[in-house]
C-alpha cells in the first residue's frame, strides 16, 4: 500500500508543480494589472481635483497661477 501511495505521489508531483507555477504566473499578472489600474486611478483623482479647483477659482498644485504670470 505504501508503494502504491508513493507511486501516485510521484506521478502527481509534476502536475502539482505545474499548478503552482500557473498560480504564480496568474498572481504576477494580476499584480501587474492591479498596479496599473491603481496608477490610472491616482491620475484620475488628480485630474478631478484639478478640475474642482479650477471650478472654485483656485489654481491646482500642478498649474501655475495665471494671474501672477500675466502681471509680470
Amino acid at each position: 500500500m505504501t508503494d502504491f501511495l508513493s507511486g501516485v505521489g510521484s506521478a502527481l508531483r509534476p502536475l502539482a508543480k505545474e499548478l503552482v507555477k500557473g498560480g504564480m504566473y496568474l498572481f504576477d499578472s494580476l499584480s501587474e494589472v492591479a498596479s496599473e489600474a491603481g496608477e490610472q486611478f491616482k491620475d484620475l483623482v488628480a485630474e478631478a481635483k484639478a478640475d474642482l479647483a479650477k471650478q472654485n477659482g483656485k489654481p491646482s498644485a500642478k498649474e501655475p497661477d495665471e494671474d501672477h504670470e500675466s502681471t509680470s
